[in-house]
């Protein structure tokens, strides 16, 4: 059950993230029960206990669960906004710029797997409208970066115009989504020995993305 005194008074809502390290052990506590059972269905009395503070010092670095929350969204997505910025980096090609940051998205998933898995069950499974419209508007910027950061390729000749730059930022994002869902099952089908190998995969997905399926001798 949501503590219905989840919400504390304040005059000014904090907007950055605190960086003590006993905000860090909330953040972390916050991260692990979201990802478990999301957002409407965890309590700032269950945070603290997790953490194994006081709700008082819970309140003392979070106004409120709104704020611990995006605060939990906002920590991860700073390393994303990185890989994203080196993608725009302009260096090598635009062809090995993707392959990159293919592999690096994927790394960053299992690094920060516990939010992966807050932002896809949110996502799929989230029982109120406002904790998807949260991580909605923590995913939004990062993706239409990349979406910005495609069309410039398509710009510069290297990639086609024909199709869509949120399109191929999607097949990207998606394969590697997939992967991180179904990486523990894989080894199993002797068919998928390539998935073993993550830099493998993203080589292969960057390939086919890039330059497709298609056998252009034949035609």
């Amino acid at each position: 059950m949501t503590d219905s005194t989840d919400v504390k008074p304040t005059t000014k809502a904090r907007t950055k993230t605190p960086t003590s390290s006993g905000a860090q052990n909330i953040l972390s506590a916050a991260e692990e029960l979201f990802a478990q059972q999301g957002y409407s269905s965890i309590s700032i009395n269950a945070i603290a206990k997790q953490a194994g503070v006081s709700k008082a010092n819970v309140f003392h670095h979070f106004d409120t669960k709104e704020t611990l929350y995006i605060a939990v969204l906002q920590n991860a997505s700073i390393e994303m906004g990185h890989l994203i910025a080196e993608l725009d980096s302009g260096n090598g090609s635009a062809s090995q710029q993707i392959g990159r940051y293919a592999r690096q998205h994927l790394q960053n998933l299992f690094d920060k797997a516990r939010v992966t898995q807050l932002i896809l069950r949110e996502l799929q499974q989230g029982d109120k409208d406002e904790s998807v419209q949260l991580v909605h508007n923590t995913l939004n910027k990062n993706f239409t970066s990349i979406v910005n950061i495609i069309k410039k390729f398509q710009d510069q000749g290297e990639f086609r115009q024909d199709i869509e730059a949120a399109m191929i930022a999607t097949v990207l994002i998606g394969c590697n989504l997939f992967y991180f869902q179904t990486s523990a099952v894989l080894d199993q089908f002797p068919e998928l020995a390539f998935a073993k190998d993550p830099d493998n995969y993203c080589n292969q997905l960057t390939d086919i993305l890039l330059r497709g399926i298609e056998n252009k001798s034949t035609d």
